[in-house]
């Protein structure tokens, strides 16, 4: 039986100390590494990227297309959307392949304003009561084309919202996104 203080104690608790520190280490780079794998990867939406996606839009517009998104936001559950657009406006909205009046739908042209309004609301100094409050803007487009492919609002008070568009294609069934190449 060894008294208090005695060698063999003390190799104890160093050991213990070290195999504490080691599974802390182990822990922490592993949870590094799956920040880095799964961190959301969208950018920031800026004004001159949305202005950069009007500008492709406007060089590749499409005046007759059907464009369906999922849209997410914190108090409700999630919508699948599909707008008609047909001469460059909105003819028929589907919510969840429930027709729908066109008032709500959004058209690319829908989206880009959309954008446009939160970046607003996001910059100004004072909000408005039902306005979120220091919301976090981000915001992908297609490379080529333009329009957009998710759009987010992380804000507090369950007031985010996240819109993806699924599939943009022509009449007639020609897939412009996702494409298959």
């Amino acid at each position: 039986m060894t008294e208090a203080g005695e060698p063999g104690e003390h190799k104890t608790k160093v050991s213990s100390y070290i195999l504490g520190s080691a599974i802390l280490a182990v822990l922490a780079a592993l949870s590094l590494l799956l920040f880095f794998l799964f961190r959301d990867k969208t950018p920031l939406l800026t004004p001159a990227a949305l202005e950069k996606a009007r500008q492709d839009w406007s060089r590749n517009v499409l005046l007759d297309y059907d464009i369906s998104l999922r849209k997410v936001i914190d108090v409700r559950p999630s919508e699948r959307e599909k707008t008609e657009v047909r001469a460059g406006k909105a003819a028929r909205l589907f919510v969840d392949d429930t027709p729908v009046s066109v008032r709500d739908s959004y058209s690319v042209e829908g989206l880009l304003d959309l954008m446009d309004r939160e970046l607003e609301m996001a910059s100004s100094s004072s909000t408005l009561a039902g306005q979120p409050e220091r919301a976090l803007l981000k915001a992908s487009f297609h490379p080529r084309c333009g329009f957009p492919l998710v759009f987010k609002r992380i804000a507090s008070k369950r007031q985010s919202v996240v819109i993806t568009v699924e599939k943009v294609e022509i009449p007639g069934g020609k897939v412009i996104y996702p494409s298959k190449e």
